[in-house]
């Protein structure tokens, strides 16, 4: 019996390392992956881009502003030049035989002694007297500018904003079509009505952070091709940690992993391959654990690396800025009504509320008030108390019309569901702040909640008693 004990628990503990070994080798072969090919991209000359890159910075200056709204009012139209500035500025100081020690430091040109100029007048201006770079943004990886170098050596910004808008809608296509074909018609059609809530198109204006949306595109075709293999979902979970570290700030980095994981659960079910309640609460921990560890993971080596490049803690100034966004009031409420970066008169303020909520349940609000279109109309006490009685009457018709066995899949949709909102509230003065862009993270929200609901109402129930 003990010899039997023994070899049992040695079995055990190889599978542990071997589980550890695997998640490691699919971490450092990713980051790897981006990190040459960053590194090929840098190698580039500044000499073949200078002229879209020059261009593009003019236009941007000349005919946008830092927070340019297609419709004004409406901060669901708003393009955040503030970062894609940003990101060239750093692109153009990437290039030389220290390209990749370059890569973990991100130098940029911010004229230190004129501090009044916009990043959108730096740029320019930084083209036209090859201004060398004075700071460094070594807090991010900056990944796009892997794939910018080589798209400006054919197109400025508006270019590449077509090209990024079809890339977008051509995976959004293909995804919904194997949806599809996995007879998955009804999350094909939540999925859609999702993306056009949170107006997803609008990403391919923010070349700074359409990439979320392209890796929560990507990783969830991978999944459906992979749905098979319960141990390749949490590979592709690793990866899609590791992308939306490489790529993304910090915005709706959720999207990558909760919209991913729920087609894959809808699949599973419809094919009868879901276990109990628990057992798939312990995979959905461990993919969330997975990719959390991936993302922390490229962090910590980026600051790391940046460290070791300078001879100087790095780590210091890049926590402390994360740190930041978990706390810290909030002035004002109504962030969601800011136009081109001022606020607009103070009726709007009037609506604004948020005095009254715990300040991570206000975060929660601004951002689903923006989504609604409600910026400047309706306090965000007055939103929640809506939502309330709302949230009341559809669980009131839930349990009249509910299915006598619903499964388990909706139990997990709504575990998913719930982590974007979570986000929000223990970074909810990031959350505020960035409602903006921030709120788009709702898409996978949306999606889990109605596909939850339309798997536990019995509509069969419902159309009987709508003819009685």
């Amino acid at each position: 019996m003990r010899e039997q004990t023994t070899k049992t628990g040695k079995k055990g503990s190889f599978s542990v390392f071997r589980a550890i070994g695997t998640w490691f080798l699919w971490f450092a072969v990713s980051l790897s992956a981006l990190v040459f090919l960053s590194w090929l991209s840098a190698g580039i000359p500044k000499s073949a881009i200078r002229e879209n890159l020059l261009e593009s910075a003019r236009y941007l200056l000349a005919s946008e502003d830092l927070f340019y709204q297609m419709r004004t009012g409406d901060r669901r139209t708003e393009i955040h030049n503030y970062a894609d500035a940003t990101t060239l500025n750093i692109l153009y100081s990437i290039d030389g035989k220290d390209r990749l020690e370059e890569l973990f430091i991100s130098p940029f040109y911010s004229d230190r002694v004129n501090t009044e100029k916009n990043v959108l007048e730096l740029l320019p201006e930084r083209l036209e007297t090859e201004a060398e770079a004075d700071t460094l943004y070594d807090r991010y990886w900056h990944g796009m500018v892997m794939v910018l170098r080589p798209l400006l050596l054919l197109f400025s910004i508006q270019g590449i904003r077509c090209v990024f808008m079809g890339a977008l809608i051509a995976l959004f296509v293909f995804l919904e079509l194997l949806l599809v074909r996995k007879k998955q018609a009804t999350a094909a059609v939540l999925l859609a009505f999702s993306a056009a809530l949170v107006q997803l198109p609008m990403t391919a204006f923010c070349i700074e952070y359409i990439s979320v949306v392209l890796i929560m595109l990507g990783v969830s075709i991978a999944m459906v091709y992979s749905c098979g293999s319960r141990k390749k979902i949490l590979g592709l979970c690793i990866i899609s940690g590791v992308c939306v570290a490489f790529f993304d700030f910090l915005t709706t980095e959720t999207l990558a992993v909760v919209v991913p994981l729920a087609v894959v659960y809808c699949i599973w079910s419809k094919e009868g391959k879901l276990q109990s309640f628990w057992s798939e609460a312990k995979f959905l921990a461990l993919a969330g654990i997975s990719w959390v560890s991936a993302y922390v993971g490229s962090y910590f080596l980026k600051w790391t690396l940046a460290s070791w490049v300078l001879g100087e803690n790095r780590w210091t100034t890049a926590v402390e800025s994360f740190s930041a966004r978990q706390g810290g009031a909030v002035v004002s409420f109504a962030l969601d009504s800011l136009v081109n970066g001022k606020l607009i008169p103070e009726a709007v303020m009037k609506t604004a509320g948020g005095t009254v909520l715990w300040q991570p349940l206000s975060a929660v609000m601004i951002n689903i008030r923006l989504l609604l279109g409600l910026s400047g109309k309706m306090t965000l006490e007055n939103l929640a108390l809506l939502l309330f009685f709302a949230a009341a009457g559809v669980a009131g018709m839930i349990y009249l019309f509910r299915k006598k066995e619903a499964g388990v899949l909706p139990g997990i949709l709504l575990v998913l569901g719930l982590l974007p909102v979570l986000r929000m509230m223990v970074l909810h003065n990031h959350s505020t702040v960035h409602c903006f862009f921030v709120y788009r993270a709702y898409m996978g929200t949306i999606f889990c909640f109605l596909m939850a609901i339309f798997e536990v109402v019995d509509w069969k129930l419902l159309q009987r008693r709508k003819r009685k």
